[in-house]
């Protein structure tokens, strides 16, 4: 996979191992990009996870499934966002190894801990993990499909790893559509196949990545 940061700290162009580029949006005018998080959960070594880290200078690996050495592996990482200690957080689906958890990787390292999932932390069990947020709590918020199918919106302690259903079919008031929304987010994961995140000199950004 290629990536590249253009004038202005824009990512122009990600390219995987087969078919088109996928074409970035410029990020917010108060995001000046000093570089471009992108994750793959194919792309990696035997097929499985990596983030890759994206300067104008070049373009590194940050980390994968089994480098740099340790717990937990990276098997597909959907999204990922900064947590107040400048560590990157990423969802992991799980899609090969069919376990899905929530990791905390170090961006001078790459090595990765286990936030929740796995076993660590109580609550209702991580099924797909997909976008992720990070509260000024420095809470997680997570959306997830549930083992029932049904989207839920987790908050997630990052110190214990528990899990609470913030709002879902059930849980909370107002429009309730969950299977439409599981659907929409599966047809543009399997689209795309990418993560992506700006670190930016004002501030940081998610970045969306369509094509």
């Amino acid at each position: 996979m290629v990536a590249a940061l253009g004038a202005g700290g824009m990512l122009v162009t990600v390219l995987g191992a087969t078919g088109a580029p996928a074409q970035a949006s410029t990020p917010p005018k108060a995001c000046v990009a000093i570089e471009a998080l992108v994750g793959d959960g194919v792309s990696g070594p035997g097929l499985g996870g990596e983030v890759l880290r994206v300067t104008p200078g070049g373009q590194s690996t940050l980390t994968t499934n089994s480098s740099p050495p340790g717990s937990p592996p990276l098997d597909a990482p959907s999204d990922m966002a900064f947590l107040p200690n400048g560590d990157i957080v990423v969802t992991d689906e799980g899609f090969t190894g069919f376990v899905p958890d929530v990791v905390e990787v170090n961006p001078a390292t790459g090595g990765r801990t286990l936030i929740s999932g796995r076993g660590r932390g109580s609550g209702p069990a991580l099924a797909v993990p997909d976008t992720v947020a990070v509260e000024a709590s420095g809470d997680i918020l997570v959306s997830n499909e549930g083992v029932t199918g049904d989207t839920q919106l987790l908050r997630i302690d990052p110190a214990t790893g528990d899990r609470v259903v913030l709002s879902a079919n059930g849980t909370g008031t107002g429009p309730g559509d969950a299977g439409r929304l599981r659907d929409t987010r599966r047809a543009l994961r399997e689209y795309t196949r990418l993560a992506s995140l700006l670190r930016c000199s004002r501030r940081s950004a998610r970045l969306p990545v369509t094509r």
